[in-house]
């Protein structure tokens, strides 16, 4: 009984609550918006404004991966920096230990030099 009454309410106020997003279309009845859904006013608009849709957010996806690169570039960019950081002080150390080399092998060359 409820359902009726609600239903008679929903008729006799005039309530549009079938709204088709794509068209300016809007009924009381179900039956009315199916219909109006298979019109080819309507399936030539849906298909207009999906096909936009559609392509508004290919857009909003390749900001978004060209944000993510950006981003990852800017890490890499930094781990770059702090690698050049570790090769320039692992090159100095290295200049220092063939240093300390020579000299040592200058001083075991005196040495043998000395005892023969």
């Amino acid at each position: 009984m409820e359902e009726k009454v609600i239903t008679n309410r929903k008729t006799h106020r005039r309530t549009k609550q079938y709204v088709c997003k794509y068209c300016d279309y809007y009924t009381q009845l179900k039956g009315d918006y199916t219909k109006h859904c298979k019109t080819k006013k309507h399936q030539k608009k849906s298909c207009s404004k999906l096909k936009v849709e559609e392509n508004e957010q290919t857009i909003i996806d390749y900001k978004r991966r060209m944000i993510d690169l950006k981003s990852e570039l800017y890490d890499l960019k930094n781990t770059n920096k702090f690698l050049e950081e570790d090769n320039n002080r692992l090159e100095r150390k290295n200049r220092k230990l063939f240093k300390e080399m020579c000299r040592f092998r200058k001083e075991l060359n005196l040495r043998k030099a000395g005892l023969e």
